[in-house]
């Protein structure tokens, strides 16, 4: 069963690979810590949707937000890192919200 296991675990990995997402459980992390770790605005304002290869895509919930928002980038990668405990994020992508269906 283990071994089983271990060979689902690699396949996803690959798979999460190809689909760009390789950082996939540290980006679960990240989900995790971002209620606590970055504060307002941006808990209430906007919430990571992607990481890969460093760099996060936050989606902010209105378009209007994305510029005051951008002023905080540096301290939001801060403060990521130091809540997952290691240099994770290096930049970060503001997107709109998703277009409605």
């Amino acid at each position: 069963m283990s071994r089983e296991l271990e060979a689902i675990g690699d396949g996803l990995s690959t798979w999460l690979k190809r689909l760009g997402l390789a950082d996939a459980d540290l980006f679960f992390t990240l989900v995790a810590a971002w209620p606590g770790a970055v504060g307002e605005p941006w808990q209430s304002s906007a919430e990571p949707v992607m990481l890969a290869e460093g760099e996060l895509t936050v989606r902010v919930h209105n378009r209007a937000s994305i510029r005051v928002l951008s002023y905080g980038v540096t301290d939001l990668i801060d403060r990521l890192n130091e809540a997952v405990q290691q240099p994770a994020v290096a930049s970060v992508r503001l997107v709109g919200p998703a277009p409605s269906a």
